[in-house]
């Protein structure tokens, strides 16, 4: 009974092993399509900042954090409080609790350990598509108007 149940065991392990490697072989094959459909799909005008994360692979985690960045720095421009849990981000929070102006330059810095870029011109190219797309555009002008 035993060796029966252990033998039960080993199938069902061995076909959810099964399962998982076919599935993981269908994810890398829909990351190669989609990735193949990004850089094949022409733009469309209306969603700049959309496209500009399809086509530089923002993961959608990084994509959250950039945009609750944003928020944060829109609350900041605005003069308001900040939740303390912001501090607790995986960039240097300082300069969103500091008492001097936001710089375009601590902004980048952000954006760059939350979406690791070498690329200097590509967190200005992202604020620049926020704003067109219509997102945060009284940040994205501020910060715009340093650059």
């Amino acid at each position: 009974m035993m060796e029966q149940r252990i033998a039960e065991l080993i199938e069902l392990v061995r076909k959810q092993s099964n399962q998982i490697l076919e599935m993981q072989q269908k994810i890398i094959s829909l990351e190669d399509r989609v990735l193949r459909l990004s850089i094949c799909k022409s733009s469309n005008g209306n969603y700049p900042y959309y496209d500009f994360i399809l086509s530089y692979g923002i993961t959608p985690d990084q994509q959250t954090r950039i945009n609750r960045l944003f928020m944060a720095l829109s609350e900041r421009l605005a003069g308001n409080t900040l939740p303390f849990g912001l501090k607790e981000e995986s960039y240097s929070t300082d300069f969103l609790f500091s008492d001097k102006p936001i710089q375009l330059d601590d902004v980048k810095n952000a954006i760059t350990n939350i979406w690791p870029v070498t690329d200097d011109d590509l967190p200005l190219s992202l604020v620049k598509a926020m704003k067109e797309q219509g997102i945060q555009i009284q940040i994205c002008d501020y910060l715009l108007s340093q650059a």
